[in-house]
């Protein structure tokens, strides 16, 4: 009953394996976290004052992101771009569907999310879009218990290990040419340059890290969609000026994996890929 208390309970795992709890009031079109260190096969909780004759629970037994690490040198990479619409402690991430809400977000410099073209099927193959303010929201905390979004400086590290270890397209261990390496061997716009993630030579190299990189273009700062198919930029934790902060970029016609210089406003929506603590 809205507004008193209750006792979640489940079964089908240990009573040790802790469990994501979420909450519906619309059968199931969206899901409201709850807790997701949830144990003991049950849980109390304070049901909200919110009556709704479509009310649902759901309780998933495995985070969604703990199978989903890629080893690249001594990091772990996640498998996929980041999907959630909750902070790390539960608060609701806003969800800014019209141009209108994601210019206001970035004028409120407060964290957002989209799908782009506000599709979820699209969302479905290239996870969420996030402004900046999201990703650096410290006292929330925008990823999963035991990752983070990574900083300028870890994805160079990343860079210098594929480079130094012979992932560059050609075999080389200097320059960097390691964007075919990193990208899905689809969805790419095609491009006949040498090398680059849209020519379909040096097959060896396609996608050889499982980094699976998708062009999931951008939203722009006042709320045009662009870029799907052509290419993908993914936020670092980092900073470069008040207004803009590093990012790492790849696209259709590149060899490289390229560190954007400090033009990308905090406002603009990309997908964010995180990094094992």
């Amino acid at each position: 009953m809205a507004g008193s208390d209750t006792v979640i309970t489940w079964e089908g795992v240990t009573p040790q394996e802790k469990v994501k709890l979420e909450y519906s009031i619309d059968s199931g079109k969206r899901w409201i976290f709850i807790t997701d260190t949830a144990s003991g096969l049950s849980y109390k909780w304070h049901v909200p004052n919110t009556p709704s004759n479509l009310c649902l629970a759901r309780v998933t037994a495995k985070a969604e992101y703990d199978d989903c690490g890629v080893k690249i040198g001594n990091q772990i990479w996640m498998c996929k771009n980041l999907d959630v619409d909750h902070y790390r402690n539960g608060k609701p991430i806003r969800h800014a569907v019209t141009n209108a809400e994601w210019v206001d977000a970035g004028n409120k410099q407060e964290g957002a999310w989209c799908y782009y073209n506000n599709s979820d099927s699209l969302g479905a193959i290239y996870g969420k879009h996030y402004n900046w303010y999201a990703v650096i929201d410290t006292i929330d905390g925008l990823a999963p218990n035991g990752w983070h979004v990574p900083s300028d400086s870890e994805w160079t590290t990343m860079e210098n290990y594929l480079i130094a270890n012979g992932y560059n397209y050609d075999g080389t261990t200097t320059g960097n040419k390691i964007a075919k390496s990193l990208a899905a061997a689809s969805g790419w716009e095609s491009c006949s340059l040498i090398g680059t993630i849209g020519n379909t030579d040096y097959s060896s190299k396609r996608n050889v890290t499982n980094f699976s990189a998708l062009p999931c273009g951008e939203r722009e700062y006042y709320g045009l969609f662009d870029g799907i198919g052509h290419g993908g930029i993914w936020w670092s934790s980092t900073e470069c000026s008040t207004i803009c902060a590093w990012i790492r970029e790849s696209n259709c016609c590149a060899v490289d994996l390229i560190r954007g210089n400090c033009v990308y406003d905090k406002s603009i929506g990309f997908p964010v890929r995180c990094l094992h603590d």
